[in-house]
């Protein structure tokens, strides 16, 4: 199945499974986060660090740890995606659209689950030209920090890949912008 799901219209996730004899299948999905969190063919996405008034706190382990890497990591940004929650096997991998604009920074942060432990995260421009990764071997990969800002010259697509190097289970990933 291939699912394209646009969060906000800022980020677009593809899905995709096939093997051999099945038939390849693409599913496009809106889904509405302005209640803090919403369920779309089985994927959850919750919005981090501003969550609606009055809904309550996403309790699985990704969210509470995602929001524990955003006060780290980008305390001085706001959400630019809700949080999107997928499931990879070890070596699997997905890519992500993404939309950047031209004047404003990103940070780019991922939270892999207890049996995730070595969750990468690669974004790249429209040409395939590297921007930023990060290899190290944990399961909470953070691009965009220090000198290895993600501060755009142009407004354009973007290609996020996240691939499970180690482990397997549920992982997490959040845009967060300048204001």
């Amino acid at each position: 199945m291939r699912r394209i799901v646009t969060v906000l219209g800022a980020l677009t996730v593809l899905l995709v499974a096939s093997g051999c004899g099945r038939r390849r299948t693409e599913e496009r999905v809106q889904v509405d986060v302005s209640q803090g969190g919403a369920t779309s063919g089985g994927q959850t996405v919750y919005v981090v660090g501003a969550p609606a008034q009055g809904a309550p706190a996403a309790p699985d382990f990704v969210a509470q740890h995602m929001n524990v890497r955003y006060q780290q990591f980008a305390p001085d940004m706001v959400p630019d995606t809700p949080l999107y929650h997928g499931y990879l096997q070890q070596g699997q991998e997905e890519s992500f659209e993404a939309v950047l604009e031209a004047g404003r920074c990103y940070r780019l942060i991922g939270v892999g689950g207890p049996t995730m432990s070595d969750l990468d995260l690669f974004i790249v421009d429209e040409n395939g030209n590297p921007i930023a990764q990060d290899t190290a071997t944990d399961n909470f990969p953070v691009l965009g920090v220090g000198q290895d800002t993600i501060c755009p010259r142009w407004t354009g697509p973007f290609f996020v890949r996240a691939l499970a190097y180690s482990g397997y289970g549920e992982y997490g990933l959040q845009l967060f912008r300048t204001p």
